[in-house]
């Protein structure tokens, strides 16, 4: 999620994860909500279409008559393995995807708190000169300061 902010506010890896985590914490409900609905979501996803796509394969093995015929040169006779097969190649294929969305919904609760956060603020578009252009290891693990982080909401 540091990423987006780096996107958004043009700012170093360090300062941006840090303030991802104060933005963030504004939101610590919704939050909390996103990471217990998010792995729910990718479990029933990655189950759903695993068990989908075994049940399909052995539901054509049985009824397609190119592979349900005893007679057919592609006669499938051990429906259960063909349904087990297509279960664990379509769970590795649909794993990745579901994984990715874990880090999109994150990103997209930081934006729309980053929008709600700078729609209450009065534009200002003066910098400070506060900046720090460089990510030593004191200013990466450092605490921000409320100040730093409203001047970067704006």
């Amino acid at each position: 999620v540091a990423y987006a902010d780096v996107a958004l506010n043009s700012t170093g890896f360090c300062e941006a994860s840090r303030h991802t985590a104060d933005v963030l914490a504004h939101e610590s409900v919704a939050e909390a909500a996103l990471n217990t609905a998010t792995p729910l979501i990718q479990l029933s996803g990655v189950g759903g279409i695993s068990v989908a796509s075994g049940f399909l394969a052995v539901w054509l093995a049985r009824t397609w008559p190119l592979f349900a015929d005893p007679e057919s040169e592609r006669f499938v006779k051990d429906r259960v393995v063909v349904g087990v097969a297509a279960a664990v190649l379509s769970f590795l294929v649909s794993f990745p995807f579901l994984h990715v969305f874990d880090t999109v919904s994150e990103t997209i609760l930081y934006c729309l708190a980053t929008e709600e956060m700078r729609a209450k603020e009065p534009s200002d578009d003066e910098g400070n000169g506060n900046e720090r252009p460089f990510c030593g290891i004191g200013y990466c693990f450092g605490s921000s300061s409320r100040a730093e982080s409203e001047r970067l909401l704006r």
